[in-house]
């Protein structure tokens, strides 16, 4: 089992080499042990140690509050602060840089070795929960992306009915226009029942009926009795599409009247 490597940075060499000792005695690998928080940040860098040890009260530019800083905003290793000073004012300093722990000098074996293990165990915790975040963050990243595409699709769908629509809409009112005001007489009947279902203004006024009253009629109902049968056959001749015309068709006004019109006839869905 690859032992655990604790990057001791303190600027008291007897202290510094006392607790590489313990740390040592204690199953740890000391890489190195350095004095000042320069040389710590740029070592923390080469090694990548598990634990930082740290002394707060560091000689020169850098103390060990701002290189325990740099260390954990560039590299997130866990820190621990070995200080002989317990100053509120320097504590206050020290949190925002998130040590996983204080030491206070003097110290025994059983205390550092408590501390570094539950370092360890907080700092393998909280990735373990930073991987589960950012798994989670992913997969909610990716659902938002698949639901903004289905959205997307979806609205252009609504457009593209919305433009159907009107399109439908507009071609339906262009051809109620050219069927009401056609000059030809227009009637529409269904190809099952017969009945009539449409008329224009030219065909109510060439049978002399009004709208609602030709509604209410079949096509037998517009023809002489007498022509009935061949009338039909005509009718029927158009559906199979065998012609589409058909001169001197017998119609039969209102009245009781007879007139002879020319009959083209089509099928329409």
């Amino acid at each position: 089992m690859t032992k655990k490597q604790i990057l001791v940075v303190e600027d008291d060499g007897i202290i510094a080499k006392d607790i590489q000792m313990c740390l040592e005695n204690l199953g740890f690998s000391v890489p190195a042990t350095l004095s000042n928080g320069e040389e710590a940040v740029k070592k923390a860098k080469e090694i990548f140690p598990d634990v930082v040890i740290m002394d707060i009260m560091l000689k020169g530019p850098i103390d060990g509050i701002q290189a325990a800083e740099q260390i954990r905003s560039l590299l997130n290793i866990p820190v621990v602060y070995l200080t002989a000073y317990t100053e509120q004012k320097i504590l206050e300093r020290a949190k925002p840089t998130e040590p996983f722990g204080y030491i206070v000098k003097p110290f025994g074996t059983r205390e550092l070795y408590a501390v570094i293990e539950m370092t360890l165990y907080k700092h393998k915790s909280e990735m373990a929960l930073k991987k589960a975040y950012d798994k989670l963050e992913h997969r909610v990243a990716e659902r938002t992306a698949e639901l903004k595409a289905k959205n997307k699709e979806f609205k252009q769908q609504i457009e593209s009915r919305k433009l159907a629509q009107k399109t439908l809409s507009e071609s339906e009112k262009r051809f109620r226009t050219i069927f009401e005001k056609a000059v030809e007489g227009i009637l529409v009947s269904d190809l099952d029942t017969k009945k009539i279902k449409y008329a224009n203004a030219s065909i109510l006024n060439m049978l002399g009926y009004v709208k609602k009253e030709l509604q209410q009629m079949e096509v037998k109902n517009i023809h002489p009795e007498d022509a009935l049968e061949y009338v039909i056959s005509e009718f029927e001749s158009h559906i199979k599409e065998e012609r589409t015309y058909s001169p001197n068709i017998p119609c039969l006004r209102k009245d009781g009247t007879v007139i002879y019109t020319n009959l083209t006839g089509t099928t329409a869905n």
